[in-house]
């Protein structure tokens, strides 16, 4: 990761020599490698944060300024480099949000001065910049709008981002400015709190008439991650063809002045995504490059519109330059859009609205301000209206009214207005001056004509009133001149209705209104006596020496109306203007005067003026020696040179309190500042201390062969590492000449040092080698073994002929590391040899052996989750403490089997495994056992119930081994066999850990079957039998074949009488009675007892004759309460074979009689004659 973090720093290095590049890169691999670090850890997201880079820029510069060896040069100027990249992308990201964060944490110019060239470009800089000034208007569907600053520097061709840390005033797009702030990379951060931080050196010409025919490129922009989502012909509809188009729009509300032209291009897919930061200008640029190198000639263009699919980092629907050549649309394909965002490029602003309360106009302050409130212009709320026409005012700016329709208002009168909708040589707008805030009201009409046919009565049913100051505030503003209705939609004044403000005695009444024009009367204040004069401020004033004051003064009459006419007044105290420019502290006395009226006496207090300068002390150059300190003092002056008390300095050169300690011999400089303001610097030269150690070169150890030279050369420091300059014949040497010279011609090893004055340098190893290469020997030689964990070392020598050992070469290992050092850890034998200049040692047998067990490893070695029904094979080694695997044997815990590692748990919950080696563990794994997916419902119900008793029951979510599904959600369906069953309904709510209870009541006595199923979560089903007992007795039910009996012979009638509960369920063992039965009827039984299904049967034996009842009464053991009649009527039924079944044989026998005189049964209707009549009721009886 430091590799990597290296490359990067190192990427934005820009040295001059590729040498030193080189060098430098090699440094920080080295870091990566060598376990050093230069990252550095503190709190994220904070100006703390920001600080601490500071201060470790600040300790690293001075450990840079005191290091002399190359290296270590690099090496600081490595961290100073990947300090400063990490601050500067801190604050690139904080600027936006706040870019006071730069100008409180700027390096100081001397620390910046100090800092390495490849350091600079990443750190702030006082700039200043010439350049057009650009204004962007961000638009939100929200209502809130947001102003972007940007400054074209058209000598470099770049542009910067403005970031002002006080809000900007009365700026004009395409002004030609000079700004003056920080600049880091694009972003230049401005500060007006001491001077003034941009200066517009030449305001932009207002175009008299925005007209002919504006040509406008429409870019159909695409990302490397989003395709554009409009065709060419949605979107050349929205700007040009369609009716309600764009083009269209503006050649109606310019009263034929304007018209658009152009053409839609693309898509172009540029190298950018979506889902990147809102890069708008990249993006442009991008375009107009992928639309030149398809052939588009984008000079023949006056506007670019650049549309894209909806980028989240792009918190606006649209942005457009003012007064300025391009548009973006973010998401957007609309010709309201597209209006909106070209009025920009135009030079509108919004039409906004003030709403203050229930009345038309107060002191601003207790009014709201709505962006976009004024509907009924583009410029205002149009994302989801039909696109209006500008107001007068925006109409007025644009040049489409002209001066000779727009009547200034200087006397009270009556006036008539016509629509700005429509094209006419008639007044349009009515200008009135509002004195208390030197703006105007502008007065328009407008009517639902043509983009306006929308508009209802409450904007056309009178005057419209705008507030407007042309040249300083452009956005108009509605005003609501009938706040009493509360509507938000009445904002015209209904004929016979008043406006009045009082404050400048202004009032305007609607006199009457038609489809042409509009008729008001307006009166306004006439010059009078005066009767005093308001000054303003009025109130005492304090202010700083140095500090102007402007005053105004108003002359009023007695009815404390403003007399606008007076302009001009004899001031005291103030220059002729009222401008207060005393700078000598005390109380002086302002007034106004005019006509001999004198205004009252405002009293203005000079205090002492902002701080204009810091004197040091002392205040001439030092001269002190490494160690020793300065303490330094600051006082601020103003202008006056009068002491600024209670000041906080900011020091340079010293500590945070003024104290100089800098022991780096040389020469520094110390300065204070306040704000923008610094003191004069005093230099300061730091000599060097006595001599604390020293440095030989060369430094690290050496090694010659016999015969060859060194020449070391000293270096004397004190102890704050100052060079101190000392003859080199004024050392004394160890085993040199005494000018330092080393010409041993011994085989072997010396030290060589310097001393000076009692100091000792470090000792320098001098090694002296012998002749050519003759063999090489190994120790130890004899054959080796070891336990793993253990080393061996061991040791080549190449020697020449004489055994003097070789220094300097470089040998190569077989077997260890590259310094003879075999730690392999790893059982088993192995050769070891070494070889230098192709000349091998003999090998060397090592035989590594097990160590002790350590440990017992478990696979897989996380903890794992599984599914009811999966498994998880383990496996365990046990290993001595370098992992060489030894041959004994383990047990499992929770597998489900002590001799084997497969896990193969079904029911949920977690489980912990390990094996067991000798008596040793090895870690545990929990497995976590998780429901399988659902296979069925399982439930509590209940094995037996009584009919129409409810019951209630849980169903739970089961898998297939009986685990609850406690994360089950779904909803159940149920189902019963029992026809009267009272079911739930699930709507999927209120299950809980996987169950959930419902209630069910049964009403058909027997086993019943209930089914639960879930149509959605595997289409599963479950069924379950209750036993329905019968409810109480409810009452009998009798059945007879038949309630009509022939006559004249013996009928048998057979009755089923059956108890039954209130849902119809038969009731057995209940006591049944018989009675009610006539002299010719036979019971075969009276009384008797229903059986187990419900029922009791009965035999009546009758001969009755025509016309008699039967009439029989059933009665339970609960008396005539239970008891149910029967009643049978003996009449002639067609049943003449008695066999009571009235069909074919009975039929035959009918016939027999047919057109007889007779008396007979066949004589049904008792007419004496077998006819039609009895054929009729004949067939009624059938099969009956």
């Amino acid at each position: 990761m430091l590799l990597k973090k290296a490359i990067e720093f190192l990427y934005c290095l820009q040295f001059k020599k590729k040498l030193k590049f080189v060098f430098l890169f090699v440094i920080l691999v080295f870091f990566s490698f060598s376990g050093l670090k230069i990252v550095y850890s503190v709190k994220s997201g904070t100006n703390n944060e920001i600080k601490q880079y500071n201060n470790q820029v600040y300790e690293k510069l001075k450990e840079l300024q005191g290091s002399k060896l190359p290296t270590a040069r690099d090496e600081k100027e490595a961290q100073i480099v990947y300090l400063l990249a990490q601050r500067k992308s801190l604050l690139l990201e904080k600027i936006k949000d706040n870019p006071a964060v730069l100008k409180d944490n700027a390096l100081p110019k001397e620390i910046y001065a100090g800092l390495p060239d490849s350091a600079k470009n990443l750190v702030e800089k006082e700039t200043k910049i010439n350049g057009k000034l650009m204004i962007l208007v961000a638009d939100r569907p929200s209502g809130r709008e947001e102003d972007y600053y940007e400054i074209k520097d058209e000598d470099q061709n770049k542009t910067f981002n403005l970031n002002f840390i006080e809000s900007p005033h009365d700026l004009k797009s395409n002004s030609k400015v000079s700004v003056n702030g920080l600049l880091l990379e694009k972003e230049l951060v401005l500060d007006s709190s001491n001077n003034p931080n941009i200066i517009v050196l030449e305001t932009p010409p207002v175009a008299s008439l925005i007209s002919g025919t504006r040509n406008v490129l429409v870019i159909r922009q695409s990302f490397l991650d989003s395709s554009n989502p409009f065709s060419a012909a949605a979107m050349s509809a929205e700007v040009f063809t369609d009716a309600d188009s764009s083009k269209n729009y503006y050649i109606e509300n310019s009263y034929n002045q304007l018209t658009l032209a152009g053409d839609v291009v693309g898509p172009y897919t540029i190298p950018y995504n979506k889902s990147g930061q809102c890069l708008y200008n990249d993006w442009a640029e991008a375009s107009l490059d992928a639309a030149i190198a398809d052939g588009v000639n984008v000079n023949n263009y006056d506007h670019a519109a650049f549309v894209f699919a909806d980028v989240p980092a792009c918190a606006w629907a649209g942005l457009g330059h003012v007064d300025g050549p391009y548009t973006w649309y973010n998401g957007y394909n609309e010709s309201t859009t597209y209006s909106h965002e070209l009025g920009h490029n135009f030079g509108a602003y919004h039409a906004a609205m003030k709403l203050c309360g229930t009345v038309t106009i107060d002191d601003y302050a207790n009014c709201t301000h709505y962006e976009y409130g004024d509907n009924w212009d583009v410029m205002g709320y149009s994302w989801t209206t039909t696109a209006a026409h500008f107001n007068a005012p925006h109409k007025i700016q644009m040049g489409w009214i002209p001066t000779e329709r727009v009547q200034n208002i200087t006397s009270s009168g009556t006036y008539t207005i016509y629509p700005v909708e429509t094209t006419t040589s008639n007044i349009q707008a009515l200008k009135i001056w509002k004195p208390n805030t030197d703006d105007y009201y502008y007065l328009e009409y407008r009517q639902a004509v043509g983009s306006d046919s929308w508009f209802a009565t409450g904007i056309t049913s009178g005057v419209v009133a705008h507030i407007w100051k042309d040249g300083v505030d452009p956005t108009t503003h509605l005003l609501d001149l009938t706040p009493a209705d509360h509507t938000g939609s009445n904002f015209s004044l209904p004929d016979g209705s008043s406006f009045t403000d009082n404050v400048n005695g202004i009032t305007i009444t609607g006199v009457s209104h038609n489809a042409t024009s509009v008729t008001v009367n307006v009166d306004i204040p006439d010059l009078s006596d005066i009767d005093h004069i308001d000054l303003t401020p009025s109130a005492p004033q304090t202010i700083n020496a140095g500090t102007q004051l402007q005053f105004s003064a108003k002359a009023m009459d007695i009815g404390n109306h403003w007399i606008t006419g007076i302009t001009t007044y004899t001031w005291t105290g103030t220059d002729s203007n009222g401008l207060f420019t005393n700078s000598n502290a005390g109380d002086h006395n302002v007034r106004a005067t005019y006509g001999g009226v004198n205004s009252p006496i405002v009293v203005v207090t000079v205090v002492m003026g902002n701080v204009y300068s810091i004197v040091l002390s002392p205040d001439t150059n030092q001269t002190i020696t490494a160690g020793q300190t300065i303490q330094f003092t600051a006082s601020a002056r103003d202008y006056y040179n009068n002491v600024v008390p209670d000041i906080i300095f900011t020091w340079e050169g010293t500590n945070s309190s003024g104290l100089f300690n800098n022991t780096s011999a040389g020469a520094h400089s110390v300065r204070a500042r306040y704000a923008a303001k610094s003191s004069n610097p005093v230099q300061i030269t730091v000599n060097a201390g006595p001599v604390d150690h020293i440095y030989i070169d060369p430094l690290g150890n050496q090694t010659i062969t016999a015969g060859q030279t060194i020449q070391f050369t000293p270096q004397s420091q004190d102890q704050y590492n100052n060079v101190i300059s000392i003859p080199i014949g004024n050392y004394t040497w160890q085993n040199t000449n005494s000018s330092g010279l080393f010409n041993s011609t011994v085989a072997g090893t010396r030290l060589v040092k310097a001393s000076y004055s009692g100091v000792d340098s470090d000792a320098v190893q001098v090694t002296v080698n012998s002749g050519a290469l003759h063999h090489v020997s190994i120790s130890p030689s004899a054959t080796q073994n070891i336990t793993a964990g253990q080393t061996i070392q061991f040791t080549g020598n190449g020697q020449d002929q004489y055994d003097n050992n070789i220094l300097g070469l470089t040998y190569a290992w077989t077997g260890t590391n590259a310094s003879g050092l075999f730690s392999n850890l790893i059982s088993g034998t192995y050769g070891v040899k070494v070889q230098t200049s192709g000349i091998e040692s003999s090998t060397v047998q090592v035989t590594v052996i097990p160590g002790v067990l350590h440990h017992v490893s478990i696979s897989p070695a996380v903890n794992q989750t599984i599914t009811a029904g999966n498994t998880v094979s383990f496996t365990s080694s046990p290993q001595d403490e370098y992992n060489n695997s030894l041959n004994l044997a383990c047990s499992w815990t929770n597998t489900g089997a002590v001799d084997s590692g497969l896990f193969s748990e079904t029911t949920t919950g977690n489980y912990l495994v390990k094996s067991t080696c000798s008596a040793m563990d090895s870690a545990v794994i929990q497995v976590t056992v998780n429901p399988g997916a659902l296979h069925h419902f399982s439930s509590d119900i209940v094995a037996n119930t009584t009919a129409g008793q409810s019951f209630s029951t849980t169903f739970t979510a089961k898998d297939e081994f009986e685990n609850t599904r406690t994360s089950y959600s779904g909803s159940l369906n149920f189902s019963s066999d029992d026809t009267q069953a009272i079911l739930p309904t699930d709507d999927g709510t209120g299950w809980v850990a996987g169950q959930k209870l419902f209630g069910f009541t049964l009403k058909t006595s027997g086993g019943k079957i209930l089914s639960v199923h879930d149509p959605i979560n595997g289409n599963i089903s479950s069924n379950y039998t209750v036993d329905v007992d019968p409810s109480v007795f409810d009452h009998l039910e009798v059945t007879a074949p038949k309630d009509k009996i022939m006559p004249f012979s013996l009928n048998k009638i057979p009755f089923t009488v059956r108890a039954e509960d209130g849902f119809g369920n038969p009731i057995s063992g209940k006591s049944i009675a018989v009675g009610g039965h006539g002299e010719n009827d036979t019971l075969d039984v009276t009384n008797g007892t229903t059986d187990g299904n419900g029922e009791f049967l009965v035999n009546l034996w009758t001969l009755e004759t025509i016309g008699a009842s039967i009439n029989l009464l059933f009665t339970t053991s609960g008396g005539v309460i239970n008891s149910v009649p029967f009643t049978a009527s003996v009449v002639k039924t067609g049943d003449f074979s008695g066999d009571s079944s009235v069909d074919l044989t009975d039929f035959s026998m009918f016939l027999g009689y047919w057109q007889q005189n007779t008396n007979g049964l066949e004589d049904i209707s008792s007419d004496g004659k077998v006819d039609l009549t009895d054929f009729s009721i004949f067939l009624g009886f059938w099969h009956t």
